[in-house]
């Protein structure tokens, strides 16, 4: 199967272990040589715009974001929702060195979103957990252990926010 489409296809209610026993396949096909980097993208605002809302209001939401997020990545990178108010993108063949700006490009097209619903305005930003295989180190961590870096970063820094918060 070719993905010629010049925005990465959204897995939508995939779950976790398809995106993770897919990515080899990806990776292969991308030809890259640097391994995989996995982001998964929280959007702080979900559950409240969901309670606030209803459903609709969220599933709108969630496919804004969903194109804003998509404009942004290769055609080779996957993007799934994979919850409510989570994505989770997998990076095929990106350098430790570029992550960083990636995710600053991610976090700036979910900031970038302004969203009226009945009345009120919602700004809205996310918190990213980001996990890369380093380079030249052997053996490369599986991609499953990038989720789990990956989620692992993201607590890490909601854990903070809320401190700060406090």
């Amino acid at each position: 199967m070719q993905f010629t489409e010049p925005q990465p296809p959204v897995l939508q209610g995939a779950d976790r272990a398809r995106i993770v026993r897919e990515v080899p396949r990806w990776q292969s096909r991308s030809r890259l040589s640097s391994g995989p980097a996995v982001l998964v993208v929280r959007i702080d605002q979900a559950a409240d715009i969901l309670k606030v809302h209803g459903p609709v209001a969220a599933e709108q939401l969630m496919m804004a974001i969903t194109g804003a997020l998509q404009r942004r990545l290769r055609s080779q990178d996957r993007l799934a929702l994979v919850r409510d108010d989570e994505f989770l993108i997998v990076l095929p063949g990106v350098l430790p060195a570029v992550i960083r700006r990636i995710e600053q490009r991610l976090s700036d097209a979910v900031r970038g979103l302004r969203l009226s619903m009945a009345g009120r305005l919602w700004v809205l930003s996310s918190s990213i957990g980001v996990a890369c295989a380093p380079e030249g180190r052997l053996p490369a961590p599986s991609v499953q252990e990038l989720v789990r870096q990956a989620d692992d970063d993201l607590h890490r820094m909601m854990a903070g926010e809320a401190r700060r918060r406090a």
